[in-house]
């Protein structure tokens, strides 16, 4: 594989999972750590990463600039999505929950989706969106 496909390919995988991390990066692209941490040096400085201690995140150009809910919800989506199967274990019907906002607490009310007879108090407009929509399917 040529540097500048390695190099895309790991300016995509940080895309799709917020961030990325050397070992991780080494066992994908069965490459040594030195190689890894060479290309994120390079993107750091073609100004494409953020490079930090054992990986690199994504460029962040303001304090105010945060990513949309579609963008979040695909960061880290496996272990949303273990931490609402867990957290709808802990639930019973009847009981009276809240969530607040936040893309792992809409993968919880998603994950409770099944309740019949549960109530989710919520500030999220997506949440309670979502789950008036689910109530009528």
């Amino acid at each position: 594989m040529l540097n500048e496909e390695r190099r895309r390919q790991i300016l995509e995988l940080m895309q799709s999972e917020g961030r990325v991390l050397v070992r991780d990066l080494s066992k994908h692209f069965h490459t040594s750590l030195i190689t890894i941490r060479k290309d994120l040096e390079f993107l750091h400085h073609q100004g494409q990463l953020e490079r930090t201690h054992g990986g690199a995140l994504p460029v962040r150009t303001g304090a105010l600039k945060d990513r949309s809910l579609q963008e979040k919800e695909r960061l880290f989506r496996q272990e949303k999505l273990r931490i609402a199967a867990a957290a709808a274990k802990m639930i019973r019907p009847g009981q009276v929950i809240i969530l607040d906002s936040g893309t792992t607490t809409s993968a919880i009310a998603r994950a409770c989706s099944h309740f019949k007879s549960l109530t989710i108090i919520t500030n999220a407009t997506n949440i309670a969106a979502e789950m008036a929509e689910q109530r009528w399917k």
